[in-house]
Formats: C-alpha cells, sequence, structure tokens
C-alpha cells in the first residue's frame, strides 16, 4: 500500500540472448542479479515454437492430477535463487 491505496508492480524485465541468460545461470556473480525467466499467457507455445516441437503437447500424469488437459503451459527456468513466492491457478478447457 502507498499513502492508503493498492498497488501493483511490475517485475523489473531484461532482454537478454538466451547464452547470456545461461551464463549467469551456470556462473553466477555475486553482484549480478538473480535470473530468471517468467512469464504467463501460454508463453511457452508463444515465446519457444522451436523448443514445442520436442515436447509432448500432453502429459498424461498432469493431465490426471488437473483433471483436464490445461488450456495454458508456461515455462520457468531459473536456479535455486529464483523463489516465486506467489503463484495461483489452473484453468482447463
Amino acid at each position: 500500500m502507498v499513502n492508503g491505496e493498492s498497488v501493483f508492480c511490475y517485475p523489473a524485465e531484461t532482454h537478454m540472448s538466451m547464452s547470456t541468460f545461461r551464463t549467469m545461470l551456470e556462473n553466477p556473480a555475486p553482484d549480478d542479479a538473480v535470473p530468471y525467466l517468467s512469464e504467463q499467457d501460454n508463453n511457452f507455445v508463444k515465446s519457444f515454437p522451436d523448443l514445442r516441437r520436442d515436447i509432448d503437447s500432453s502429459i498424461p500424469l498432469a493431465d490426471e492430477a488437473f483433471g483436464c488437459v490445461p488450456e495454458a503451459t508456461n515455462i520457468w527456468i531459473g536456479d535455486e535463487r529464483s523463489v516465486s513466492s506467489l503463484h495461483k491457478g489452473i484453468y482447463c478447457l
């Protein structure tokens, strides 16, 4: 809250090559930011079409656990320093 009003803050975003991102994950420097890739809205399908060709569109264990085929697939990449403290949402078609 700021001055008694609720506010929403977007996370900082930095665009970099995947090779730079991988280097930051594999060789963390004490003064570097904590790198992680996290997006919503079906980002795996939209942002990583080359990887998608190598992954089955359905994972039976997940389909059974959710009771349906999820309508969106998101990818999250980080290391032990990358912590998501809040996540919500399982939506099925």
